[in-house]
């Protein structure tokens, strides 16, 4: 039980992402990809704001060249201007099936279930560290609890100090948090607006 709160407590001090399959359409095989649509929703409409990233999400890069995602957002947010309304739900999502930027969501699906480029197991989100780290000091943060383990038995079983491993920690540094070894963490400096559009 302390292993799941400890794994949901880090997932609320920042440790989650918002790059998953927003768009749900009828093509079973069409998986888009994007950063949170920020939305309100009312009987009579949907208004459009952004697609939104987290604090986590502004350190994501891919493995092949390097680069930050958040360009991707940028290019993203040419969807719509902010305060766009929509019919409903399903205008909203057929108005962006017919936008450029479905090609971008659907690259990103590519991208995201391409091993070691971005993980995104489905149905889950990429704010989870993939199968491999479950033998590692950074274990906590995998999908899956090793059955008949306490959060003690796989402290000791990956020669671990703590719960929180050295890759775990560097990213909550990251993220601004002090820690142990790292006093004064980096600091990320938030530009808003994201798209560039004011």
């Amino acid at each position: 039980m302390l292993y799941i709160v400890l794994h949901e407590l880090i997932h609320s001090l920042g440790f989650t992402s918002n790059w998953q399959n927003w768009f749900l359409t009828s093509n079973k095989n069409q998986i888009l990809i994007t950063s949170k649509p920020d939305v309100v929703i009312s009987d009579n409409e949907v208004i459009f704001d952004e697609f939104k990233e987290t604090a986590f999400d502004r350190h994501l890069i891919f493995n092949s060249n390097y680069k930050n995602l958040s360009p991707v957002t940028v290019k993203l947010n040419d969807f719509a201007n902010p305060g766009t309304k929509f019919k409903n739900v399903t205008d909203l999502i057929q108005n962006f099936l017919n936008s450029k930027q479905v090609v971008i969501a659907e690259n990103m699906n590519n991208i995201s279930t391409t091993f070691n480029s971005l993980l995104l197991i489905q149905n889950l989100s990429i704010s989870h560290f993939d199968q491999s780290y479950i033998n590692s000091p950074d274990f906590l943060m995998t999908t899956i609890q090793v059955p008949d383990k306490t959060l003690s038995d796989l402290i000791r079983q990956t020669g671990a100090t703590s719960p929180i491993g050295p890759k775990l920690q560097a990213i909550m540094e990251c993220l601004g948090y002090e820690t142990k070894r790292n006093l004064t963490p980096y600091h990320l400096k938030l530009v808003y607006p994201l798209s560039g559009k004011s």
